[in-house]
């Protein structure tokens, strides 16, 4: 298994994460303002790996649907010729959808909301949860999505019964604007 990580700012003159970027002689983020090296790298992974997971840090903070361009840099994640089995992401501070790219066989959770957070909050930046893939042969045959809420603590606590029921299918309505299918 290859796990590939990068920053990949939708707005890189309103994102901080610029200045935390790895250079020639200092260590840190891996950023993608560019993709070409990041779909290289994933391509070298994948020649050599029989599972590709490629996790990033993307998206519009707040919005619950992915942005341009994520969907696009999925659809180029999601190419055979690059060949992501997995790509999960975060920074929106909320759920984004999750589900395959429409013609392949990629599993994309374009946004995992917050796991922990320092701030009490209760609106969606406090619904969160842990999802679990099962990938056999490098395909997600498998999903299952543990709903939870982030407490006064900061820490999650997960959910059961119908509250849990609701979150799951709120996430689910989460994949129509994301652009993807159901895992069959």
């Amino acid at each position: 298994m290859a796990v590939i990580g990068a920053s990949v700012p939708d707005d890189p003159t309103a994102d901080p994460t610029g200045h935390w970027a790895a250079t020639g002689t200092a260590a840190g983020l891996a950023v993608a303002l560019d993709p070409t090296r990041l779909l290289r790298a994933v391509r070298q992974a994948r020649a050599r790996a029989q599972i590709v997971v490629v996790y990033l840090h993307w998206g519009v903070q707040g919005e619950s649907c992915p942005s341009p361009s994520q969907t696009t840099l999925a659809a180029a994640l999601a190419d055979p010729a690059t060949g992501a089995d997995v790509v999960v992401g975060s920074h929106t501070h909320r759920l984004q959808g999750a589900g395959l790219v429409r013609g392949s066989d990629t599993y994309v959770a374009y946004g995992l909301g917050n796991f922990a957070w320092y701030t009490q909050s209760t609106d969606a930046t406090a619904t969160t949860g842990l999802l679990t893939l099962t990938v056999d042969a490098g395909t997600v045959i498998g999903e299952q999505w543990a709903p939870a809420r982030i407490g006064a603590d900061g820490l999650p606590a997960f959910t059961t019964g119908p509250v849990a029921g609701r979150m799951a299918s709120d996430r689910d309505m989460l994949r129509e604007c994301a652009g993807l299918a159901p895992l069959p």
